[in-house]
């Protein structure tokens, strides 16, 4: 952040500068001095789709979903590269989960995983979106898909295990929170 904070005491409209430093305060939790730096790259230059992203997951740490989903819906429509807009879904769709709109949910997490199929994590979110609609298969053909792609991923058997327990599926509800716990004993 030493180099980000010197670029901005030479150019104190250095976009890449706040934008940069706002990242090194999101990789220490600090979500509002994140939120701040991506403010003012957004002021210098409203037509960069980086610092709104940058913005959007910063707000969806805060719980201000609706600043989260503006801010990734911005992100989305000036564009991103490919990996970056498989986030920028993926990061609306976790804000709109949270906000309790599950389909639509579901839709951004089928965006992101149009463009990145092998993308564990919006595999995961889209069976938690599914599970909170009572939709426990689909749920858990979404988590098995993540256990397909990352075996070792506890959470993945919690949430396929809660699914098979939602359909009445004990035995394999069991299984799974075995597994859960043989993998992390946090899940224990």
């Amino acid at each position: 952040m030493k180099s980000s904070d010197k670029a901005i005491q030479i150019d104190p409209n250095d976009y890449h500068a706040y934008v940069a430093r706002g990242g090194g305060y999101s990789n220490l939790g600090q979500s509002q001095n994140a939120i701040d730096d991506f403010d003012r790259a957004i002021q210098i230059d409203p037509d960069k789709a980086s610092a709104y992203f940058g913005r959007g997951l910063h707000y969806t740490r805060l719980g201000q979903s609706q600043n989260a989903i503006n801010d990734y819906t911005k992100a989305i429509q000036i564009g991103l590269d490919n990996n970056f807009m498989a986030l920028a879904y993926e990061g609306r769709g976790i804000a709109y989960g949270i906000s309790g709109q599950y389909q639509t949910a579901i839709d951004d997490f089928d965006r992101a995983l149009q463009i990145d199929p092998k993308k564990a994590s919006a595999y995961f979110y889209r069976g938690i979106a599914y599970s909170s609609l009572g939709q426990y298969q689909t749920a858990i053909s979404d988590f098995t898909k993540v256990i397909e792609i990352d075996p070792d991923d506890a959470s993945a058997y919690v949430a396929r295990g809660l699914a098979y327990e939602g359909l009445g599926q004990l035995q394999n509800a069991d299984a799974d929170e075995t597994m859960a716990c043989s993998l992390d004993s946090d899940w224990c």
